[in-house]
């Protein structure tokens, strides 16, 4: 069964949206190791005990 442009245009919107969360997720890992190396390691656990 050939697939219509729509169906590709579905597919392509999917992947896009995919990308785009393994990009955030990403985004989310690098800040969190560079937060790690700015501060303290006493500091970093007490802003976590105070987001809580």
């Amino acid at each position: 069964m050939p697939s219509t442009p729509r169906d590709d245009a579905e597919r392509e919107r999917t992947d896009r949206e995919s990308e785009r969360e393994a990009y955030r997720e990403i985004e989310r890992v690098m800040m969190q190791k560079i937060v790690k190396k700015m501060k303290p390691n006493i500091e970093f656990s007490a802003m976590g005990l105070c987001k809580g």
